[in-house]
């Protein structure tokens, strides 16, 4: 979506190239672990979330062409469906990351970080669904959050089923190995 190709070269530096491969820029050297798998989750509007190896978090964003880290201790993320908001989740905990400085209540600052909940049971998928709602699984299965103001989040068992997590407008999608599963959050 934004019209490059953004990549991240063996000695850690971060950079982009047109879509023939050419025209290389390096945007910074935020500090990479290079030896392993990354993650990585793009926004069309312009941001790039990075999880490197050692569970760094790192954020990219277009408009100002730059990269940095944010935190550590990360497996995946996800944006909201406006890329105001970032959806992090760790072995045990789910956060949201606001993106953006909120003018109205509760006026949060670019890059606050709200966490959600801590469980004991590791986090298997996390997913937006909608606005303001959050799915996510563990071992005992599916839960549904909503983001409340003043760190008011209201957390509910959906189902016995875990797995990986997907949403769509009209539903939850669960996939495990026994199955695929869905769910309609009213």
């Amino acid at each position: 979506a934004l019209g490059k190709i953004l990549f991240i070269n063996e000695n850690g530096f971060f950079a982009s190239a047109d879509m023939l491969g050419e025209n290389i820029i390096t945007i910074g050297r935020p500090g990479f672990f290079v030896h392993g798998p990354f993650a990585s989750e793009e926004f069309s509007q312009g941001l790039v979330a990075v999880v490197d190896n050692l569970s760094g978090l790192f954020l990219y964003e277009d408009t100002e062409q730059i990269i940095g880290p944010l935190l550590g201790g990360v497996r995946d993320v996800a944006f909201d469906e406006k890329g105001e908001k970032l959806l992090v989740w760790g072995e045990h905990s789910l956060s949201v990351i606001f993106l953006k400085l909120e003018i109205e209540p509760p006026f949060r600052k670019k890059f606050f970080k709200e966490k959600i909940i801590e469980t004991k049971k590791p986090i298997v998928s996390a997913a937006w669904y909608g606005k303001d709602y959050i799915v996510f699984t563990t071992d005992d299965g599916l839960f549904g959050g909503e983001l409340g103001e003043d760190s008011d989040h209201i957390i509910q068992t959906l189902s016995d089923e875990t797995g990986y997590v997907t949403t769509d407008t009209s539903g939850v999608t669960v996939i495990n190995e026994k199955g695929i599963y869905r769910f309609v959050i009213e």
